[in-house]
């Protein structure tokens, strides 16, 4: 009789049927062998014969077993009365490694058998906080996340705001030449939501995750000059008494008054400014003459070769837009967005798939599901813990 009363809270649960008090029954009956036995045969026969009909798909079934495991885990918070037996997780979760069923972030087991250590399979989600870093002349180094709303660096001459939108600006309070080149350098580290700063000249930049922004204190009458690594846009403050220019190892970008974005990362072979306002002057960091872009154009940096293409700007503003664009990209120009977001290692493992991915994901999308989008497209991946790997197929 007690059989088939956790057969009925069993398939019950399943089909999300229960009643609530039905809800509480099936969670203290967790904790009784004989009902941990039931499960044990018959969830593993059941899922391997497929009589659960109402799943039409492997996805289905995942998504049910997924729910039973939150509910244990809430239950287990809540009371610890309600707490359950880990030979419980080892059969269900066998059962569902054997029906080749996947529940990432829960406990991940490979056999039913005793003494198996419990591998905690973390769920990475997407970044949802700012970790720059501001590098002081001095060297004295601040979070940003540790700014409230202003700090004042008198001995540099400026004040810090962070506005309420996270913005962080530059005020200048006093005309101190003796200070006014030295650099200010902010690191934006993987796994970093992007950055949006306003420089002394009212100038505004975004700094993208694995992305450095080196500049002077207080700009120097007659030009404005800053270093990047890594990807930034910006939008700059017309000034005809000064240019404005942005520095990378492989090139020099010039303008007054403009919007733009560089790509610049020192891991890819080639960089990138693209322009969607007014225009600029690109040159390869050894000089082999000039090219002025026009709006909707896009500069290619390879060595001393600049070629100027049409510009995808959609594609290219992607980062800013919070969106991940592929177009066509091969699986090593992905897990390099995808390593710099979520801040996850990358290994090769054999050779590399000769294959393409097209589409664009919102950035605020945890890494499990957005590598069952890549997978579907042909990708073998393995997740462990931080560390991605690329399997030949």
């Amino acid at each position: 009789m007690r059989k088939n009363r956790y057969t009925y809270l069993l398939q019950g649960w399943l089909n999300q049927q229960l009643s609530p008090a039905e809800v509480d029954e099936f969670l203290l009956a967790l904790q009784d062998q004989e009902f941990q036995n039931l499960i044990g045969d018959d969830m593993l026969h059941s899922l391997q014969s497929g009589q659960f009909e109402h799943f039409e798909t492997k996805e289905e079934k995942a998504k049910a077993l997924a729910l039973l495991m939150s509910g244990i885990h809430q239950s287990q918070a809540s009371s610890p009365a309600k707490v359950m037996k880990l030979v419980w997780l080892k059969r269900l979760t066998a059962a569902a490694v054997l029906t080749g069923l996947c529940i990432t972030g829960y406990f991940i087991f490979t056999k039913p058998e005793k003494n198996i250590p419990v591998i905690v399979q973390e769920k990475i989600e997407y970044p949802v906080t700012n970790q720059a870093v501001i590098t002081l002349p001095d060297g004295t180094q601040l979070r940003i996340d540790t700014i409230s709303t202003l700090v004042t660096l008198a001995q540099y001459g400026i004040q810090i705001e962070r506005a309420p939108g996270g913005e962080l600006l530059y005020k200048s309070i006093t005309g101190n030449e003796a200070v006014s080149a030295l650099p200010i350098k902010i690191d934006n580290p993987r796994g970093s939501t992007p950055l949006h700063v306003q420089l002394t000249d009212g100038s505004h930049v975004w700094l993208n995750a694995q992305s450095t922004i080196t500049y002077p204190v207080i700009f120097a009458a007659g030009k404005r000059e800053v270093n990047v690594s890594g990807e930034a846009y910006f939008e700059v403050t017309r000034d005809p008494a000064k240019k404005f220019i942005v520095k990378t190892a492989a090139l020099t970008t010039e303008v007054l008054g403009t919007h733009f974005d560089v790509k610049a990362y020192e891991d890819e072979p080639t960089s990138k400014v693209t322009l969607l306002e007014g225009s600029v002057k690109v040159s390869a960091a050894q000089p082999a003459g000039e090219n002025i872009m026009r709006p909707g154009q896009q500069a290619v940096v390879n060595g001393q070769d600049i070629a100027i293409i049409p510009a995808d700007l959609q594609e290219a503003m992607a980062w800013k837009n919070d969106l991940l664009s592929f177009n066509g990209a091969g699986i090593r120009t992905i897990m390099l967005e995808i390593s710099r977001w979520y801040d996850v290692d990358v290994v090769y493992t054999g050779n590399t798939p000769d294959k393409k991915f097209s589409g664009y994901i919102s950035r605020q999308t945890s890494l499990d599901d957005l590598l069952k989008i890549i997978k579907q497209s042909g990708f073998n991946l393995r997740t462990e813990g931080r560390t991605i790997y690329v399997l030949p197929n």
